[in-house]
């Protein structure tokens, strides 16, 4: 990151400012999902284990530009290394992504599993087999229909049968149109656990943001010394020995005698 116009600048507020913006809106998202509390909180923990860092960072800025010790490289090379020093210890905010979004993968995939059938799985597989086959009399509007319906009954038995066919679900309806309806499912029959993953998505996206800053503003930290091109056409006129206060060479060409006219002429 190049800073011109002055020999070193903070780069600490900006982060510190993202960080008060993302504490106000994990505790506006804990106040209207009051069940996800515990995940709101630990991400505002987060948040604050980062911005005591930043202080501390701030505090060294300061500390940099006021020495009147260090001659201005010495500044911008300090710099640079106190910031790569404290981007380090920072790192907490990506564990803290990577913890979450992990977290979320593996609790959607436990809200995402279909409850096993108690009967045979060959019979199983042969009653699914059925429901395919009368679905692909129907054309794409009706199977939308069936499968919506039998979820209001909380009837997994089509949805099932969608999602094991051979060619993929796509093949009876539309991929977002199936997702939909289990998200509506989940919401229905999973509620705190599928609130609990939004929850962790959410925390996880607004960390992301945060470290994304602090990436572009610690990790990549850089002063550039205003440079300016040299002249590099070091070319010379070649003028060959030639005075250039001398009269121009007269024009032999007019001494010349001209073609096809008589001597005498």
């Amino acid at each position: 990151m190049a800073i011109t116009g002055i020999v070193v600048a903070g780069v600490s507020h900006i982060p510190r400012v993202l960080i008060q913006t993302l504490k106000e809106e994990l505790s506006v998202y804990a106040f209207t999902t009051p069940s996800i509390s515990t995940v709101t909180a630990a991400g505002i923990d987060k948040l604050d284990q980062c911005d005591v860092v930043l202080q501390e960072f701030q505090a060294r800025e300061e500390a940099i530009q006021a020495d009147a010790l260090l001659s201005d490289e010495g500044k911008r090379q300090k710099m640079e290394v106190t910031a790569k020093e404290f981007f380090e210890r920072l790192t907490l905010i990506a564990e803290a992504v990577e913890n979450r979004r992990q977290a979320a993968a593996e609790l959607r995939k436990e809200l995402d599993r279909l409850p096993k059938a108690p009967g045979e799985p060959l019979v199983e597989a042969m009653l699914e087999k059925e429901i395919r086959d009368e679905l692909r009399t129907l054309d794409e509007s009706g199977r939308m229909t069936r499968l919506a319906d039998s979820l209001k009954r909380k009837d997994l038995a089509i949805l099932k049968a969608i999602e094991h066919g051979p060619f993929g679900a796509n093949e009876f309806v539309p991929d977002e149109y199936r997702e939909r309806l289990r998200e509506q499912l989940l919401e229905q029959n999973e509620k705190a656990e599928f609130a609990r993953w939004k929850a962790l998505v959410f925390v996880g996206e607004k960390l992301q943001l945060l470290a994304n800053v602090l990436d572009t503003h610690l990790g990549k930290y850089r002063v550039d010394v205003p440079t300016f091109p040299a002249k590099t056409d070091t070319r010379t006129v070649d003028l060959k020995g030639v005075n250039q206060q001398a009269p121009p060479d007269k024009n032999r060409a007019v001494d010349k005698k001209p073609e096809h006219v008589g001597a005498f002429q």
